[in-house]
């Protein structure tokens, strides 16, 4: 099986003691799907990078957004996401005493999330009972975002607070809650927003064995009632799902099997009435049609167990729109897994879509490569490694077939740097690990983003010299894969001399404590505890501070404070002055925990100290990129 090369800080932390693979509810940090809340994309108009792991996210809209009332409406987008496959982990060999610690195995399988042909989704979300297909726990359910995004909930919003009965709650910033003690017996999923979706228990037969039955969403229904109902389910058996508004616009989603999955085949809206027609349909063809069999692909590289190391998937190849035009994908189909020299690893480019063609005849391309991040195995430290994930490398943007541009002038050029040794940003010395990623832009400026990935979870406890019974405790290793810093060059980046650097300031809830006898946890303890910005500091213009947080994922205020250090503003008697803007207004304020919220030191400086990311809501910056709060925003204008 292919991994990663060792490293020299890999080296350094080598130890005896093996680690055993775990199984995760939920995808490693740079596995994960979706505009995932607490981190950092570079966005263009359909196209989002995760500047931490590389992913792809493409929405394209299918229609126009429906509103219903006020700010509730509804609206379909279809998603794609570049991490293709379910890696699922079972344990390695053990290793012989001294070595360093062994991978795990892995099953590649195609992700469940996609039901539009592999890597894409077209769905308003869904609830996957605990043992569901899509769902590792048999404990806890998952909720998957119309971004592909999983969101698990918990017993209780924070880990010290007791449980509420029939209650449960995300912890991954995205601030979900879950009813399921519904009167029809159903379930209710609830957004920060105060819109929720209702789904219902469902039959299969036969149920599959050790495996609960899929639910269906029946409703969405907005914070004053208004209502839009859903019939027919997305799974298979079903033809239909339609959606049904207060206004009596009905729109209908078609599916049809191919190669043993249940996908999209067409969608019918309502559009502006004409002469001739009252209906807008969206057709989905896949490659082989008519034929059923679905496209052959090569699994991921990193798939080293059985079945075979093909599988045949559905390939969306057109969506065909209304006026004639369409949407065009191709794949990498047949990826070649060897080694191109000994010590080096190819990127898990199979399955990765390679091509978009716009309805204006216009080309995305995108190229793929590897990206490392030290990832953290089950055990204490340094039970850690670098793995590997296809990250987009080159994202090309052509006029059409026939455009000569082929050099950097017409693409978006990503690298990943990681380890990344030259910062100094400040965590504990044998916890810090950063990468880093550099975005060039066709013009041949860089923007650098660095990242934590500091792949361990560790509690501290420090007793006072002078007072005994006075002790403080500190977790750190939180902070994996949130973004520290960025600078922006003008031209290539010089070792010195960003035209503007932003730093970054989060806190956390608080922290469930590790199970017995394991030093580290589960690898979804990094899911585990909603962490949000505190700060951001801005070298030409000053520090905001996030003020007044309402425990729903809301800041209610932005207290700004132009300039620092020498360029303070001040009052003539001295007062530094602070501007303060409200952001946004919970009428019913929530609580952030029933204990004080923990801070990292990171940042040297006279303020106090607190870790670096932005978690605001759907903000697109002066700076380029965009931090959503959850994927409901993929949903036009409900949000």
């Amino acid at each position: 099986m292919m991994r990663a090369r060792a490293t020299a800080l890999l080296l350094a932390v080598a130890s005896a003691s093996p680690a055993t693979a775990f199984e995760t509810n939920q995808r490693l940090e740079f596995q994960r799907q979706g505009l995932v809340g607490d981190q950092a994309f570079a966005a263009s108009g359909i196209e989002n990078v995760n500047l931490f792991s590389g992913n792809l996210v493409l929405t394209l809209p299918v229609g126009s957004p429906y509103p219903v009332n006020g700010g509730f409406g509804y609206g379909f987008t279809l998603v794609y996401n570049s991490n293709v496959w379910d890696l699922i982990e079972s344990p390695g060999e053990t290793p012989p005493p001294g070595e360093v610690v062994v991978w795990p195995h892995v099953e590649a399988k195609p992700a469940s999330s996609s039901n539009t042909g592999l890597g894409w989704r077209l769905s308003m979300g869904s609830l996957i009972r605990p043992t569901g297909a899509g769902n590792r726990s048999s404990t806890q359910y998952l909720y998957v975002g119309q971004d592909a995004g999983a969101h698990l909930f918990y017993d209780r919003l924070h880990a010290d607070e007791t449980a509420v009965q029939s209650v449960h709650y995300t912890r991954d910033g995205s601030y979900l809650r879950l009813h399921t003690d519904r009167p029809d017996g159903g379930y209710d999923v609830e957004f920060p927003d105060g819109s929720k979706q209702h789904f219902i228990d469902t039959t299969c037969t036969p149920e599959p064995p050790a495996q609960a039955c899929p639910t269906a969403l029946v409703a969405m229904t907005s914070t004053f009632g208004e209502s839009v109902t859903v019939t027919g389910y997305e799974f298979a058996s079903s033809p239909t799902v339609t959606f049904t508004d207060p206004h009596g616009r009905v729109q209908t989603v078609f599916f049809t099997d191919i190669a043993g999955e249940h996908v999209v085949d067409k969608v019918v809206l309502t559009a502006f009435s004409t002469p001739t027609a009252q209906t807008a349909t969206y057709d989905f063809v896949y490659q082989g049609e008519p034929g059923a069999s679905g496209s052959t692909v090569r699994r991921s590289c990193k798939h080293d167990v059985s079945p075979a190391t093909t599988v045949a998937v559905p390939l969306l190849a057109r969506v065909e729109l209304p006026d004639g035009s369409h949407w065009g994908m191709s794949y990498n189909e047949t990826e070649d897994c060897a080694d191109p020299t000994p010590g080096q690893v190819v990127a898990d480019r199979p399955g990765t879509l390679r091509e978009l063609t716009l309805p204006t005849g216009g080309i995305y391309r995108y190229e793929y490569g590897e990206w490392l991040t030290f990832r953290h195995l089950d055990g204490p430290p340094p039970a850690a490694d670098f793995d590997t994930s296809a990250g987009v490398v080159r994202r090309i943007h052509l006029e059409g077939p026939d455009d000569p541009c082929a050099d950097d002038t017409c693409a978006w050029v990503y690298e990943s740097i990681s380890p990344s040794f030259d910062e100094d940003v400040f965590l504990p010395g044998e916890l810090a690990s950063y990468k880093k990623t550099r975005v060039t832009s066709p013009l041949g400026h860089d923007h650098d983003y660095v990242f934590s990935q500091g792949p361990w979870i560790e509690k501290r406890t420090t007793v006072d010299p002078n007072d005994p019974n006075n002790t403080n405790v500190s977790w750190y290793g939180w902070e994996y894969g949130l973004l520290l810093r960025e600078r922006i060059y003008e031209g290539s980046a010089p070792p010195d001399g960003a035209v503007r650097t932003v730093n970054y300031g989060y806190t956390h809830d608080v922290i469930p404590e590790p199970p017995a006898n394991s030093p580290t946890g589960p690898a979804d303890r990094w899911y585990n505890t909603n962490r949000r910005v505190d700060w951001m500091e801005v070298s030409d213009t000053g520090i905001y501070q996030f003020v007044d947080f309402d425990g729903l994922g809301h800041f209610r205020t932005v207290d700004f404070q132009h300039g620092g250090g020498q360029r303070t503003e001040r009052s003539p008697d001295g007062t530094v002055i602070h501007r303060a803007t409200t952001t946004r207004y919970n009428r019913e304020r929530g609580a952030t925990s029933s204990r004080t919220i923990t801070t990292t030191s990171l940042c040297r400086d006279t303020r106090p100290s607190r870790l670096l990311t932005r978690v605001i809501p759907i903000v697109r910056m002066h700076l380029g990129f965009w931090v959503p709060s959850t994927a409901r925003r993929l949903m036009g204008p409900k949000s």
